[in-house]
């Protein structure tokens, strides 16, 4: 690669050039990958699919939504359970 005489890479991009195109690729993939789970959708607008009886990806779910306040706010919901 060809270096210019501050010995940076000619065309390399550096400082804010480089967060830039760093974050126009991200928006760019967070689009697409959007996109794609909004095209898997039935058409009643849900996704579908098969539970696993896997424990630990029942723990890694039960965690996400923990971490999200919701299981809290459904156990409440469904069982009339006030928070202690």
């Amino acid at each position: 690669m060809r270096r210019d005489k501050s010995s940076r890479a000619v065309g390399q991009n550096t400082g804010s050039a480089a967060v830039a195109a760093a974050d126009t690729d991200a928006a760019s993939e967070l689009a697409r990958v959007r996109q794609l789970l909004l095209d898997r959708r039935n058409t009643s607008g849900w996704w579908t699919g098969r539970l696993s009886t896997s424990a630990l990806s029942t723990a890694t779910a039960v965690m996400a939504q923990l971490w999200h306040g919701n299981a809290l706010r459904m156990l409440q919901r469904n069982r009339g359970c006030r928070p202690a």
